[in-house]
């Protein structure tokens, strides 16, 4: 959100274009129409250019995909992360942004088989397993959903299992949504006493005592957190 220090350090960079390949000066030109000028359609504009010009160039169909996610057109960005992983078949982000994509896209049904095939192949991945996890709870499996989540926790303790892993996060929000409002509230509380006070764990804690009718706790969790200087997710502002 420092958007003055963002076009002074965009700027810099700008000077030494000369330095740069060809490929890199894409880069820099859609970086700066996307976030420094807010001009989304143009850094777009940039990236079919890019991609036209070097369609071998996973960089380009990356930045494609991530402009038209961003303009909530997943079916354009499905398109431009596929094609980048066809350059890429064992990137792992590639891999996982197609998945979650699938989702954002209401193909529930695409991402389970999708996570469920990276599943297979890495089942040792605790990111993979808890992706299908959420992919299974977006599909109703709640059972299955909860038992690939456990699986992804035990499988990688150090990372998904972790506070700032997200693992014991997502646990703790589908007790909540299944009506384990007291294993929800233990596991959400864990989440904020072991992780940054200025994370996001805390708003899911604040929403949970807002829905819950416990304004109180609420109110002070808020306070609390404005204190802090925790970052509001989007939808809170």
């Amino acid at each position: 959100g420092k958007k003055e220090k963002a076009q002074s350090t965009y700027r810099q960079a700008e000077r030494h274009s000369y330095r740069l390949t060809e490929s890199e000066k894409y880069s820099l030109e859609a970086l700066l129409l996307r976030f420094v000028e807010n001009d989304p359609e143009s850094a777009l504009k940039t990236c079919e250019r890019w991609t036209e010009l070097h369609p071998y160039d996973l960089e380009g169909w990356r930045q494609k995909g991530e402009i038209h996610e961003s303009q909530l057109e997943y079916d354009l960005a499905l398109r431009s992360y596929r094609r980048a992983l066809e350059l890429s078949p064992e990137d792992k982000s590639l891999q996982g942004n197609v998945g979650s994509l699938l989702l954002s896209a209401g193909r529930v049904q695409e991402a389970v088989d999708h996570f469920s095939s990276l599943a297979r192949k890495r089942p040792e991945d605790g990111g993979v397993q808890l992706l299908l996890g959420v992919a299974r709870w977006r599909s109703g499996e709640t059972g299955p959903a909860e038992k690939k989540i456990r699986e992804a926790i035990r499988a990688d303790p150090q990372g998904v299992g972790s506070p700032s892993g997200g693992g014991p996060l997502v646990l703790a929000m589908l007790h909540e949504a299944t009506g384990r409002f007291g294993e929800a509230l233990k596991g959400l509380q864990e989440a904020v006493r072991s992780g940054d006070s200025r994370r996001g764990d805390r708003y899911t804690l604040w929403r949970h005592h807002r829905l819950r009718g416990e304004v109180e706790k609420s109110i002070s969790l808020y306070d609390s957190m404005r204190t802090a200087g925790a970052k509001r997710p989007r939808f809170h502002r």
